[in-house]
């Protein structure tokens, strides 16, 4: 049996989440989940609505991670 490489950088993760690895990305989003919420939360104070927007957000990234070039920060 082969054991996976651990993932190293973000850049690997990218590759990986782009190719359907489910694992990958969510080790490439874990740092931002938090950030998310808090900008949601700005604009809308219901636990319930922000769970929800960052539920479309999140499988909206998932979505169109395929067509992120990579040439941005």
């Amino acid at each position: 049996m082969r054991t996976k490489k651990p993932i190293k950088t973000n850049t690997e993760l990218l590759v990986r989440a782009q190719a359907g690895d489910r694992r990958a990305f969510d080790l490439l989003m874990q740092p931002y989940i938090n950030l998310m919420t808090a900008q949601i939360w700005h604009l809308v104070k219901r636990q319930e609505d922000i769970n929800d927007i960052l539920q479309m957000a999140i499988i909206n990234v998932w979505r169109y991670l395929s067509t992120f070039r990579g040439d941005c920060e």
